[in-house]
């Protein structure tokens, strides 16, 4: 395994004594902490339980209150949004996230305290890079990251200012734009209601006090990234965790007909080799508006990681990384996680080729509580 410099037994016993004193910090709560904890655990299932209604019904902008805001977590409970950008005819990729944990915990070797509470502000690690010929890095520090809600009429906004970096997203739904200042220069996008595909992806499971719950909004957006035009597709991601980090794979490509291919498989911690929990593989057929759920899902990859091959029952993706983005957290146990701007070689699919497919790959390991 390329990720660890250390041994298999080695990581097996440092993971399971973080396990030992993760258990041994939750025995330390009296009954009424611990009520407490499964009171927002409960209250988190309930949002998306919630969110789920309205989308059921197609009122979508039900996803503005959670997005624009922070929910209160549960000890070692996680919260971060997830943007994502890319123009397939140019390859060119943006990302920006952020996000906080209730806990202290260091991520690329930035020291978070921890927050936990339902509040306005809030110290999160932030990230932006991008992909236009070459990789840029825009912003990897430390920001206060404000939401505000507002009222019915108003725009929401989620933002923050310093250390040389202006971040904006503001609006309402189905309409939003996005503002990045640094000292690489500025980017400024629009996001607009795609006219075919979803509109929107929610995922919720929670058992006892150990789940997670995701939403995804889907939508085409024009504009331009450090002064350069971009047109293409994005989506806008807000994702609650309250049980442990644990490895997995996961990519999405875009294809120049609208296509979609999309895959998730998470895994078994702890283990030398790769044993899937689950998982979904998607593909969205532009020309007929329709979308398919694939099975049997495969994944290889070449030495040093050159070629990625996805593939399983009547689907087969060959996959070329171009850049990547590591991100590295230490806390009660270590994860790591790569992000590659990737491109589609050849894709075969329910009997047909598609071609000039780009998006991104994600591989991830360890195990943080």
């Amino acid at each position: 395994m390329r990720i660890f410099d250390f041994s298999v037994k080695r990581i097996e016993k440092e993971l399971k004594s973080k396990i030992n004193e993760y258990e041994d910090t939750l025995m330390q709560y009296s009954p009424i902490q611990k009520n407490e904890i499964n009171r927002r655990i409960r209250q988190i299932e309930n949002r998306f339980s919630s969110l789920t209604k309205f989308f059921n019904f197609q009122k979508y902008s039900a996803a503005d209150d959670f997005f624009f805001k922070y929910e209160k977590l549960p000890p070692f409970g996680k919260e971060y949004w997830f943007l994502y950008f890319v123009e397939p005819k140019t390859k060119h990729q943006l990302i920006v996230t952020f996000g906080r944990y209730s806990s202290h915990i260091n991520i690329n070797k930035l020291e978070l305290s921890g927050s936990s509470e339902e509040t306005n502000v809030s110290e999160c690690a932030a990230v932006a890079w991008m992909f236009d010929k070459k990789r840029k890095i825009l912003l990897n520090s430390k920001q206060k990251v404000e939401v505000a809600f507002g009222s019915k009429e108003s725009k929401k906004r989620i933002g923050f200012e310093g250390k040389g970096s202006k971040f904006e997203f503001t609006g309402k739904y189905p309409n939003y734009n996005l503002s990045l200042s640094t000292k690489m220069g500025n980017t400024k996008l629009e996001l607009f209601k795609s006219k075919k595909g979803k509109p929107f992806e929610i995922q919720h499971l929670f058992a006892g006090n150990l789940g997670f719950g995701l939403v995804n909004l889907y939508f085409d957006f024009k504009g331009t990234l450090l002064g350069k035009k971009m047109i293409g597709k994005c989506y806008v991601q807000k994702v609650i965790v309250t049980s442990p980090f644990i490895p997995w794979n996961w990519g999405r490509f875009y294809f120049q007909d609208g296509s979609i291919f999309e895959f998730f498989t998470p895994y078994v911690p702890f283990l030398p080799t790769k044993v899937k929990f689950a998982s979904l593989v998607h593909y969205y057929d532009a020309k007929k508006n329709k979308t398919y759920k694939l099975k049997g899902l495969k994944i290889e990859k070449a030495a040093g990681l050159s070629r990625w091959h996805i593939y399983g029952d009547d689907y087969s993706l060959y996959a070329r990384p171009y850049s990547e983005f590591l991100f590295k957290f230490e806390g009660l146990g270590f994860f790591k996680y790569y992000e590659y701007f990737t491109e589609a070689v050849d894709f075969y699919v329910k009997g047909k080729q598609l071609e000039n497919g780009v998006g991104i790959i994600e591989d991830a390991y360890g195990f943080l509580v």
